[in-house]
């Protein structure tokens, strides 16, 4: 009978003991498997799902791994798309899994399982930047070849070992979605905790991505007798390559100014825009047309940019990027550079380019190998052509090129017809029509403008952008609607147009580090931890809580939040629902907001105390005195005291601040919760002077705390912020939650007998 490759504790890739070598109890002396050295093989992945520890993976893409389904199943039920049933941590990059400076410890936020193998793509917290997603092989395993397969399975005499190891396999049968697998060295198997170890030829331009281990003999594993019959198989992926990169796409909504170009020098056209922030963010196009990865941030401050347009202007072989400066209506490039994937600083080529010229497209206008201009101007409604010249870095003066431009938008120059000549399409505003002006051989004005038969409603887009997204070789258009949703307009054959279609993917969305004043607690009525906090223009989101202790899309909870800050969550009016309490930074007064029966909301805010300047800060909410009422504490930076309101059983406020600790002035972030292995909250706080974090225990009789101690986690805290207690689930002791100076933000899960995990948190980043 054949069984699948065990998920279980931590460990490698195994092998049994080679008679006769030294190192008795090395794991160098495991034959048919060799330790991995700090650095190879980044791509592999160490998972954990639930009290169920071990699995691998391979990282195939920005933010996604694959790996077995297996991995995520909890008993006989199948694994559905979605987050995962249990909490779920990924280790990539990082061979010794007991060091904490290489690779990235990331949360496992959603499944896509393949519909009928043992396969699961898992997309994770963050992006994982500075390592290489393994390539995939798009050849078939061939019996009697070998394959690497590499992991962190049980070995021969480790029960949980803390190196990847990787040995060599030979190819038995191979059939349609599987292949058999057995020993090309002495020993050689697979044990618990391989499921999901990718398997992979070594080739000169790396490893390949040929398959995923899910089955396995065990034979010679430590634990399992020698005894056992039965060979490994694994999972193919060499013919996964479309379900693999639509599983994965990003949908890039929320962009204006969108434009085309190979910029990441793979071969493949890319796409890039600017979001309402002013970032300008680039999506990797994908071996499939018209589906992109994730997306990367490029740079930021391009709010004032627009008219962005996609070219050869300075004469090397890279795209560039053109635009106009709305603040001072300058025509700037931004040259593409040779790495790829990045822009060099700006540089002016013209001026005086106000809002009355619009609509600029660049193509090969005139027939020559130079990329030219074109611009609508209002006032004049003439259309003018600008030259590329054969220096480059600019283009020459402008000439008329047409008139009764007006009621003309949008324009696009591509490849829109089966000749091999430049076209220009444009819609019409009055009646919402797509017209073609078809190029000349001789490079001369366009033919008559046509209506290209693909209907009305083209007036309506926010944003037309040219893209190579079928494989008919003609360009297509990428829409943005009013509501930033991307749209696909793909063309047929003959050079007609299709019906459009959204873009494949998920959209990236907005993540919790790109918020302040971040709390936790149980908002929306369901069992698990939700997140608040505010963005830059003072809206308030929710990221619901999760299964997996992740943390979901947003919802948008309140406007005009901006002037509130020292947000803080508690029970404040004796109901059973947890409140917000925050400073009104207008007014100074404090206000709670009460929590809601239905969840997922607030009530109107309630005044409850005045005169809270900045003067008092770090505002904390806990059970400090040992009632069933939560107090508050807050520090006053002009005495450097620490105040404490207690709860009230009429709740609604807080008795008067008594003084409750002096030489508070160099502490701040305070946070009350249960950090330690008692039923006592604690106090939890940041030295400014040091920037180490100091536990002061709770006691049994509430009176003031115990003594600071060192937790012991380091002196870089000064470089967190936000930090934020949260308690997940069932758990009865509160990790933290913190933002670092790079907007990511982190989670100490509280895993060790006494305090939280501090040095590898799990990181849930900006998608960039």
């Amino acid at each position: 009978m054949r069984r699948r490759a065990q998920v279980w504790g931590g460990g490698l890739l195994t092998a049994a003991l080679a008679a006769g070598l030294l190192g008795g109890g090395s794991a160098l002396a495991v034959a048919g498997a060799e330790e991995v050295a700090d650095g190879a093989l980044p791509f592999v992945a160490k998972i954990n799902f639930g009290d169920q520890s071990g699995c691998g993976g391979a990282l195939v893409a920005p933010q996604w791994i694959i790996t077995a389904k297996d991995c995520f199943a909890v008993g006989d039920a199948a694994v559905t798309a979605g987050a995962p049933a249990k909490p779920a941590t990924v280790l990539v990059g990082r061979a010794d899994v007991t060091t904490t400076t290489a690779g990235k410890r990331l949360a496992v936020t959603a499944l896509v399982p393949h519909p009928d193998r043992n396969l699961v793509l898992a997309e994770l917290s963050a992006t994982v930047s500075g390592i290489a997603p393994v390539s995939f092989s798009a050849d078939a395993p061939q019996e009697g070849e070998t394959l690497r397969i590499a992991g962190y399975g049980r070995t021969s005499t480790e029960w949980v070992p803390t190196r990847m190891h990787a040995g060599d396999f030979a190819v038995g049968a191979v059939s349609a979605g599987r292949f058999e697998l057995s020993a090309a060295s002495a020993g050689a198997t697979l044990c618990k905790g391989d499921a999901g170890a990718p398997a992979f030829r070594e080739t000169a331009s790396g490893p390949k991505l040929v398959g995923i281990s899910v089955e396995s003999g065990q034979k010679g594993c430590l634990g399992e007798p020698d005894t056992r019959t039965g060979e490994a198989a694994g999972a193919r992926t060499d013919d996964l390559a479309d379900w693999i990169r639509t599983s994965t796409a990003v949908t890039p909504n929320g962009l204006r100014e969108t434009v085309t170009g190979e910029f990441t020098r793979d071969g493949i056209q890319d796409l890039a825009g600017i979001d309402a922030a002013g970032v300008l963010w680039l999506y990797p196009g994908t071996a499939t047309p018209g589906v992109w990865g994730a997306k990367v941030k490029i740079a930021t401050g391009w709010a004032s940019v627009r008219e962005l347009e996609t070219g050869r202007i300075n004469r090397d072989a890279y795209d560039d990027l053109t635009g106009i400066n709305g603040t001072n209506n300058t025509q700037v490039y931004w040259p593409g550079t040779a790495a790829g994937g990045s822009f060099g600083s700006s540089v002016q080529i013209g001026a005086g380019w106000t809002t009355d010229l619009r609509d600029i497209a660049i193509g090969k206008v005139d027939g020559d190998a130079y990329d030219d201009l074109l611009v609508v101007k209002t006032s004049t409604q003439q259309l003018f052509l600008y030259r590329g010249t054969a220096a480059g870095g600019s283009f020459a003066g402008g000439v008329q090129y047409g008139l009764g431009w007006g009621n003309l938008k949008d324009l696009q120059v591509g490849k829109f017809n089966n000749d091999a000549y430049d076209d220009l399409v444009t819609v019409q505003s009055t009646t919402g029509k797509l017209f073609i002006y078809a190029g000349k051989p001789d490079g001369s004005q366009f033919e008559p403008g046509a209506d290209t038969g693909s209907g009305t409603g083209w007036n309506t887009a926010t944003s037309l952008t040219k893209a190579k997204i079928d494989r008919t070789g003609l360009d297509g258009l990428v829409e943005v609607d009013s509501a930033g949703k991307s749209w696909l307009h793909t063309r047929t054959a003959e050079a007609g147009w299709t019906n459009r279609v959204a873009a494949p993917g998920k959209v990236s969305a907005p993540q919790p580090g790109e918020l302040s004043n971040i709390v936790t607690g149980k908002f929306n009525r369901d069992n698990y931890t939700d997140l608040l906090g505010i963005d830059a223009a003072g809206v308030a989101w929710m990221h619901p809580g999760t299964s997996a202790n992740t943390f979901g899309s947003r919802v948008q909870i309140a406007t005009g939040w901006g002037s509130l800050r020292e947000l803080a969550v508690g029970r404040i009016n004796r109901d059973s629902y947890d409140d917000l309490l925050a400073i009104n930074g207008t007014t100074n007064a404090q206000v709670y907001f009460p929590g809601t029966a239905a969840g997922g909301s607030f009530g109107t805010s309630v005044q409850i105390g005045a005169g809270w300047t900045t003067d008092l800060r770090d505002v904390a909410v806990g059970k400090v005195d040992r009632d069933a009422y939560d107090d508050l504490l807050v520090v006053k930076s002009s005495t450097q005291q620490l105040i404490l309101y207690r709860g009230t059983a009429a709740g609604g406020s807080f008795a008067a601040g008594v003084q409750y600790g002096t030489g508070w002035g160099g502490l701040k972030e305070l946070q009350v919760a249960k950090f330690d292995t008692d039923d006592y909250d604690d106090l939890q706080t940041v030295e400014s002077t040091t920037g180490k974090m100091r536990i002061y225990a709770g006691k049994a009789d509430g009176s003031q705390f115990v003594p600071a101690v060192d937790t012991g986690s380091g002196s870089g805290w000064l470089t967190r912020s936000n930090l934020v207690p949260v308690t997940f689930g069932s758990e009865t002791r509160a990790g933290l939650l913190a933002k670092d100076n790079a907007g990511n933000l982190l989670l100490y899960p509280n895993r060790v007998r006494f305090g939280v995990d501090w040095a590898d948190p799990i990181v849930f980043g900006p998608r960039d």
